[in-house]
């Protein structure tokens, strides 16, 4: 079952959230709240002039505390378990000297977009950061670059995945690492598709497989798609009364499920647009 992830060694060619660099995070999922909105609405993808749309979205552990982190428009947020945002919520991701420097070298403020985001904590308390954007990735420790934006298509581990990209830059859609069974997981989606991999490059048995296939999301976020067609915009995990949770985003929703079942049950609220949580409404919906 996926848990609390931690090893030695971070994957090459794949790391702002921490005021303090020395300050000790742990990656998700974590114990917390992630989630709270009104009732249950309808699923499938709403109309983008309608929808707000998160481009990253992740949840881990902060100074003993479960942080909810996303970025939007440009923009960066960060959450209590309760909702409560940070005073710097709304900082363009041009302001981040080392997003400045990396993903949004040559950016004018609000033209910045990342395509995924995430934490891993590794050995010896090393928590690096990923991000991956325009067909690179960048990797950094407490703000320090540790891969300084890889072409994602060089990359073996990715080379399935990049073999669909036809003549565009090799993008991912989502991407989290998640400790399953007690092996720390890459998991990514991009091109309709769900891929997995150990840290050293080892597929799992159900990489490759189409989004639409899957139950949860067949019913979910792809309802109504064609297979291949099907894009989750974010896709994270953490805990919520001592269940591990996937917390998925895809047109304008907000879907739930119960990561400690194998059948991952659909936990409420869910399938709920992003524009019911007061949170979000204030904050990146706005």
């Amino acid at each position: 079952m996926p848990s609390t992830a931690e090893t030695n060694t971070p994957p090459r060619g794949e790391t702002a959230i921490p005021p303090s660099a020395s300050s000790p995070v742990v990656t998700t999922p974590a114990p917390g709240t992630i989630i709270t909105a009104p009732p249950p609405g309808s699923g499938g993808p709403i109309p983008s002039p309608n929808a707000c749309v998160f481009d990253t979205h992740t949840i881990l552990m902060f100074q003993g505390r479960v942080i909810e982190s996303i970025t939007a428009r440009g923009k960066l947020y960060n959450f209590e378990a309760n909702g409560t945002g940070w005073p710097t919520n709304g900082m363009d991701l041009t302001q981040v000297p080392y997003f400045a420097s990396g993903p949004c070298a040559g950016k004018t403020p609000g033209t910045c977009h990342f395509d995924t985001r995430t934490f891993a904590m590794f050995g010896q308390n090393r928590l690096i950061e990923f991000v991956t954007a325009n067909g690179k990735s960048w990797a950094f420790e407490n703000g320090v670059a540790t891969d300084s934006g890889t072409d994602l298509s060089t990359v073996p581990r990715y080379a399935e995945i990049c073999a669909l990209r036809g003549g565009a830059p090799c993008r991912f859609d989502t991407r989290t690492f998640v400790n399953v069974d007690g092996q720390l997981t890459e998991a990514i989606t991009a091109y309709g598709r769900y891929f997995a991999y150990d840290l050293a490059g080892r597929r799992s048995k159900d990489s490759g497989v189409d989004l639409s296939a899957v139950t949860r999301y067949a019913a979910g976020p792809c309802k109504g798609q064609t297979g291949g067609s099907c894009k989750l915009e974010t896709r994270t995990y953490g805990l919520l009364d001592g269940k591990t949770v996937e917390v998925v985003t895809a047109y304008g929703n907000v879907y739930r499920y119960n990561a400690a079942e194998s059948s991952f049950a659909e936990i409420q609220p869910s399938g709920i647009p992003l524009l019911n949580v007061p949170s979000w409404a204030g904050g990146p919906c706005k």
